[in-house]
């Protein structure tokens, strides 16, 4: 809103070194949940299986550690996938021990990784049910991150370990919980637990009573400081804050009315916290994510973003920003130049405009059958996944010659930095590099297949004009094709 910067000075502390070491727990024991809390009948029994009192206290003092020791602590959970992903680590590492992570090599194969899972959303998962593309995702997900091995990194490279994220799209809401304070002033970190809890619990009970899965990527927690920016979403925050936030694939796979009302589904859970006084949590969202259209104590959430999370700071804010102004030589009213219609709603009028989520969602998704999960297309939507097939292919096609030829660049490097024989146990980056190789080849025969049965049914409909084309003609915005796969 200030318009165009031409100067800035940033004050950076000291660079310090990740000891970065994941785990993977299973999932009842990665965030325990809290004291008393109640599982419903549609989480799975194998959660919590043989998962024993003293089990549980270990997990929730290891996780109040985490919270209260740990430089970074952050917390993942794919979706269905009975373990989670545990990245929490310390910023004590010699600087002698320090090496850049990820290499220049890794950097390129994970960011063909999220190229890859890209192009399968937009091919092959449209012709899945949810409950498989959110399988297929969390399994995925999981192997490939690291995991049981310590390695030392610049400060950097451990809070961006992943390359290529920006190669997949994703829907992305987030919320940033207060910590309260106990009654002997002590952080609450049982809050965390309870929202961590809460999403979980809302993605089984979305499942088994709707039969439906929106959250297809992980449920992703941090823990955070506070922070004195006026409209920062942690302002205020003395004993830190809970960053919690839930993702999906993008509205092209996912219904955009389906994923809406998940999360708020997940918001009205959220926005009920109280501290032990019985005073709500001053809960916010991240400004850059997902939460247009949503409400919060049946306000539109941009009512209760200037009524309720920002009541004091929104008029701050602005006071600085006129100072600024009048610094510059110019007014108020001359900034709104640089504003867009959300931060008017904002800072500028007294009542919302009411605005649903946008979204653009460029195919139809397909229709199944409530019996055999099965997508049934329209003869042009047919022709349109055959385009998509055949492109895809040449993809992967293209992208496993580029892998091939990177694994005989670097499968001399590799021996040559290992003491061991070029056994499949003692060189973890080859066999993920056959793995890899071997899933592109398996993907490539997979899609030669679905296209023979594309070919098929489009015979078979063509067939069907033939013999009765009057009919047909008739009919000819009813008439389907069931694709099998």
């Amino acid at each position: 809103m200030l318009g165009v910067v031409t100067s800035i000075t940033v004050k950076l502390d000291q660079l310090t070194h990740a000891r970065m070491k994941p785990v993977k727990p299973r999932l009842a024991l990665a965030v325990p949940p809290p004291h008393g809390y109640m599982l419903p009948k549609e989480v799975p029994v194998e959660v919590m299986q043989d998962v024993t009192a003293d089990d549980l206290k270990k997990a929730e003092a290891d996780f109040i550690s985490h919270c209260e020791n740990d430089y970074y602590a952050e917390w993942f959970w794919f979706s269905l996938y009975p373990k989670c992903w545990v990245n929490c680590w310390k910023n004590d590492g010699l600087e002698q021990d320090s090496k850049d992570y990820p290499t220049s090599f890794m950097t390129k194969l994970q960011e063909t990784e999220e190229y890859l899972a890209e192009l399968s959303n937009q091919s092959i998962m449209k012709l899945l049910p949810a409950k498989w593309q959110a399988s297929l995702l969390s399994d995925a997900a999981m192997l490939t991150l690291p995991a049981e091995r310590e390695v030392t990194m610049p400060l950097i490279d451990g809070l961006h370990f992943q390359r290529g994220i920006q190669n997949m799209r994703a829907l992305d809401m987030e919320f940033q919980i207060p910590i309260p304070a106990l009654p002997n002033g002590k952080p609450d970190w049982s809050i965390c637990q309870k929202a961590w809890w809460d999403a979980i619990v809302t993605v089984y009970e979305w499942m088994e009573k709707k039969n439906k899965i929106p959250m297809r990527l992980p449920l992703e927690m941090r823990i955070m400081n506070g922070s004195d920016a006026t409209m920062a979403s942690e302002h205020g925050n003395t004993l830190g804050t809970c960053a919690i936030e839930v993702l999906t694939v993008g509205d092209d796979l996912v219904d955009p009315d389906e994923w809406k009302a998940f999360m708020q589904d997940i918001t009205d859970k959220w926005s009920k916290y109280t501290d032990f006084a019985g005073k709500p949590l001053n809960i916010r969202p991240h400004w850059a994510k997902q939460w247009e259209g949503l409400t919060i104590a049946r306000k539109d959430i941009i009512d209760y973003i200037k009524e309720d999370a920002y009541k004091d700071q929104i008029p701050l804010y602005k006071q600085h920003l006129d100072h600024i102004a009048k610094q510059g030589g110019y007014t108020m009213d001359d900034l709104k130049l640089f504003s867009n219609p959300l931060l008017d709603s904002i800072f500028y009028h007294e009542k919302s405009i009411k605005k649903d989520i946008e979204t653009k969602q460029s195919t139809p998704l397909p229709q199944f059958d409530n019996e055999n999960s099965e997508p049934v297309y329209s003869e042009e939507e047919v022709a349109k996944i055959k385009n998509l097939i055949e492109k895809v292919r040449l993809a992967h096609k293209s992208q496993q010659n580029h892998l091939l030829e990177l694994i005989n660049e670097n499968h001399q490097e590799v021996i040559m930095k290992t003491n061991e024989p070029a056994k499949s146990n003692a060189l973890p980056s080859q066999t993920l590099f056959s793995s890899l190789s071997t899933e592109l080849k398996e993907n490539q025969n997979k899609l030669a297949l679905l296209e023979d049965k594309l070919k098929m049914q489009h015979k078979l409909f063509k067939e069907a004009i033939s013999e009765s084309p009057q009919k047909v003609e008739d009919q000819h915005h009813k008439s389907r094709c069931c694709l099998w796969f």
